[in-house]
This record gives C-alpha cells, sequence and structure tokens, in this order.
C-alpha cells in the first residue's frame, strides 16, 4: 500500500470513528475519488461538499497530531507572507501565521511533509511550528496574501498601488 493510500485509509478511518461520515458512504467516496481527477483525497471530500470544512479540519489535526487552523477569513500578514517566495509557499501549501518570539508558527497542509522543516529554513531562522489546515484554503490564502499590499511603499517613497494621478498641463500656445 502507497504512502498516500494508506493516508486516504487513515483519514477515512478517522472521519467515520468520529461519526463525521458512516463507513458505507465512505467506501462509496473513495471510489468515486479514484475515478476523478482531483489531486487531493481531502480537498475532494470538502470541494463536493461530503465532508464539512470544520470536520476535515478537525480529522486532519487528529491524523497529524498537532492543532487545526482555518485559514479561512484570516487576515494574514502581508510583511510575514512575503519573507517566503511564493512558488515555495504554493509548492508546500504552507503560510506564515504568526511568530511568538524566536518561533514562526505556520499552517501547512501536510505538517509531516519531511522536506519542509528544512526547505523553510533556507528562508528564515525561527524555531518552526506547524498546524495543519486545508490545502486549497491555503493556496486560496496565498494568493490573496502574497500579492502586494494595498498600502505598500516602493523605494522611492511613493504608494505602489496608488493611480498615477499627474496633471497634464496642456499649453495652448502651441499648436
Amino acid at each position: 500500500m502507497s504512502r498516500r493510500d494508506m493516508f486516504i485509509q487513515k483519514l477515512s478511518d478517522i472521519l467515520v470513528e468520529h461519526h463525521e461520515v458512516p463507513r458505507e458512504k465512505m467506501e462509496g467516496f473513495q471510489e468515486i475519488y479514484d475515478a476523478s481527477p482531483m489531486g487531493e483525497f481531502e480537498d475532494f471530500l470538502v470541494q463536493e461538499g461530503l465532508v464539512a470544512s470544520e470536520d476535515m479540519l478537525q480529522a486532519l489535526s487528529r491524523y497529524y497530531e498537532v492543532p487545526g487552523f482555518d485559514v479561512r477569513g484570516h487576515f494574514f500578514e502581508h510583511a510575514l507572507v512575503s519573507k517566503l517566495p511564493k512558488s515555495f509557499l504554493m509548492r508546500h501549501a504552507v503560510i506564515p501565521l504568526e511568530v511568538d518570539e524566536n518561533m514562526l508558527i505556520c499552517v501547512a497542509a501536510n505538517p509531516n511533509n519531511p522536506n519542509l522543516l528544512s526547505d523553510m529554513g533556507q528562508y528564515v531562522s525561527y524555531d518552526l511550528r506547524f498546524d495543519v489546515g486545508i490545502r486549497n484554503d491555503i493556496l486560496d490564502a496565498i494568493e490573496e496574501f502574497s500579492d502586494e499590499a494595498v498600502t505598500e511603499i516602493d523605494e522611492d517613497g511613493e504608494n505602489r498601488n496608488e493611480p498615477f494621478n499627474e496633471e497634464v498641463i496642456i499649453d495652448e500656445d502651441q499648436d
């Protein structure tokens, strides 16, 4: 059994054990997922409305044995998110949440990813702690908060997103 198949089975068991989904339905969901083009099982269950986001987050928290964090509606600090390249954040489905003294707390779709800790160490020198979140929600938050901030100031002290509003003076004597 592959690592991914083991994850799907264990996550399914957690959802069944905690009465989120009856066993028969979960087996049917797995069959539908196997025939679908969806990338991740947990995203499939949530996007198709088969499991509520809150229930999935609780199941992922139990699976990974870390706190769950719902990133939907959370206001992430642009400066903190921009410490890491967007491509890195998207590839690992991880977003920095907050700094607590010398610890950077992040929300990751797979906090057990064996490369995540060392890969993040290339960009930050904080101690790291990972909470778990739902992959698609994390990716949406990265898209939203990694773009330039509305009030971002460039090196000339100008607001980058303020429309250019220079008056045009027309010399009527020149024709």
